[in-house]
């Protein structure tokens, strides 16, 4: 009776974790969250958190199908427990005597997943229904876990939809700042960003239904879309607090942009690693910037930077060094590997 009744809990766990995953649209289920976390810290330390090492590049799909794997070996799991129960659960089709352990894996694999086999049968009525039940749950099963690739695999060309057009703004925040400027006012910029709003929307809920795809990782900073979400914000944030107030454009033409950035930097609240707290990361103005006559006069001053667009960027920092990514890669100008670590806080 134990072992029927730990094959029905862990059946109930699977069930309930698939459904979750593939129907809720809330994220995954609490055992798939805690498999994929632990999984990209596993490889995140494998690569000695270098966000540059093609291993990450391959970490993505491995635990998408390492998910669903498990999926199925704990459907398995389970209904061979439950037929472990009882001795006579499964019996030769042809001389109607008990069969052994492995003959129950064997009959109860082939089951779930409907390839049908006469060798075996169930030894009785109730054991015929139980078997027809996982029959039926092993096909609602495999076809949930098949059509959820479908929207992963949609979300993930859309996230690299995203990096790609806001790599082609600029590469550095500077940069941004310098193409968007056409000598009179930041039109540009305005109108980039308000195309890159709705594809930010579009990522930050794919990313809420579908968790996977953060792991769907690039060992190139320019298709590395934390790096380059990051990016632009400090664009935003130089541009709201540095630059010269007689070209500064109205923050309202970009609160679309704004919004759908403090959306996405919940996400960085989701088993962080790193703490902030009480720390200014200093604004990355590199010389070409401050050759320019765009700035204010003056020491450039961290405090100027309000406590809540700070926390923001605290939290794309967040973000930037779970994705393995170091701070200081947002004002580099080629892909060249840094030699320093962290940024100055």
């Amino acid at each position: 009776m134990l072992v029927a009744i730990t094959g029905i809990i862990l059946l109930l766990i699977i069930l309930s974790d698939v459904i979750t995953t593939t129907l809720s649209l809330q994220g995954g289920g609490w055992l798939t969250k805690w498999m994929m976390r632990g999984g990209w810290l596993a490889a995140l330390y494998i690569s000695g958190n270098n966000g540059r090492s093609r291993f990450l590049d391959h970490v993505g799909y491995v635990l998408l199908l390492s998910m669903q794997l498990f999926w199925v070996l704990g459907l398995w799991s389970s209904f061979v427990l439950i037929l472990l129960s009882d001795n006579d659960s499964i019996v030769n089709s042809t001389t109607q005597l008990s069969v052994s352990f492995w003959d129950k894996v064997y009959y109860a694999g082939y089951t779930i997943s409907s390839l049908g086999n006469g060798e075996f049968q169930p030894g009785t009525i109730r054991w015929r229904m139980v078997a027809s039940f996982y029959s039926f749950i092993g096909i609602i099963m495999i076809t949930l876990s098949i059509t959820y690739l479908v929207p992963v695999l949609s979300a993930v060309l859309n996230k690299n939809k995203l990096s790609i057009y806001i790599r082609s703004m600029g590469y550095t925040p500077a940069q941004i700042i310098l193409n968007s400027w056409d000598g009179q006012n930041f039109n540009r910029l305005i109108d980039h960003c308000a195309t890159v709003a709705p594809l930010l929307i579009d990522h930050e809920q794919n990313h809420r239904a579908y968790p996977v795809i953060h792991y769907f990782h690039s060992s190139l900073p320019r298709h590395a879309v934390t790096l380059r979400l990051a990016t632009l914000f400090e664009a935003i944030i130089i541009l709201k607090y540095f630059v010269r107030e007689d070209v500064k454009p109205d923050m309202n033409d970009l609160a679309p942009i704004l919004t759908a950035y403090e959306n996405y930097v919940e996400l960085s609240k989701d088993g962080s690693r790193t703490t902030l707290d009480g720390a200014f990361i200093h604004p990355l103005i590199d010389a070409e910037l401050l050759d320019s006559d765009l700035l204010n006069s003056g020491d450039i001053k961290i405090t100027r930077i309000s406590e809540n667009d700070n926390n923001q960027r605290k939290a794309l920092y967040r973000l930037v060094e779970e994705d393995g990514w170091k701070w200081s890669e947002l004002g580099k100008q080629t892909e060249v590997k840094s030699k320093s670590n962290y940024p100055s806080v």
